[in-house]
C-alpha cells in the first residue's frame, strides 16, 4: 500500500499526468488532516506545506471545512470561491475529497479533486 501510495502522489504532482489532464477545469490534489498538502497537480510546490488554513476569495477556510467534514462522513463537498488572475475576479469552485486509509505513515489522507467552475 504504501509504495502504490508513494507512486500515486508523485503522479499528482505531475501537473503533465493523467491525473491532472483528463479534465481541462479539474485537478487533484492530497492531504492529511491536519492540513499538510502531500502532493498538489497544479503547483507541485505547495506539497510539504501547511494549508489548513487557507481562505477563498470571501475569508472562508475551505481546506479546514473539508477535512473535518471528511473525519465526519469519509466524504466532503465544499463550494468556495477563488481569485482566478486571467479574469481579474473571484469565480465559484468545488472542492470534492474522500478520505482513504494509507496506514500508519501518512495515515488518513484525503484525496481530493478541485473543479475550476462549479460542478
Amino acid at each position: 500500500m504504501m509504495r502504490f501510495l508513494q507512486g500515486c502522489l508523485s503522479t499528482k504532482n505531475n501537473a503533465k499526468g493523467i491525473w491532472n489532464t483528463t479534465y481541462p477545469n479539474a485537478f487533484s490534489a492530497a492531504g492529511d488532516w491536519k492540513g499538510l498538502t502531500l502532493a498538489h497537480g497544479r503547483v507541485s510546490a505547495l506539497a510539504g506545506q501547511n494549508n489548513m488554513n487557507v481562505k477563498d476569495a470571501d475569508g472562508k477556510a475551505f481546506i479546514k471545512e473539508s477535512v473535518e467534514k471528511c473525519q465526519k462522513s469519509g466524504y466532503a463537498e465544499v463550494g468556495y470561491r477563488w481569485f482566478n488572475p486571467k479574469l481579474n475576479k473571484a469565480e465559484a469552485r468545488t472542492l470534492i475529497a474522500t478520505v482513504v486509509d494509507c496506514g500508519s505513515k501518512f495515515g488518513k489522507v484525503d484525496i481530493i479533486t478541485f473543479y475550476e467552475g462549479t460542478q
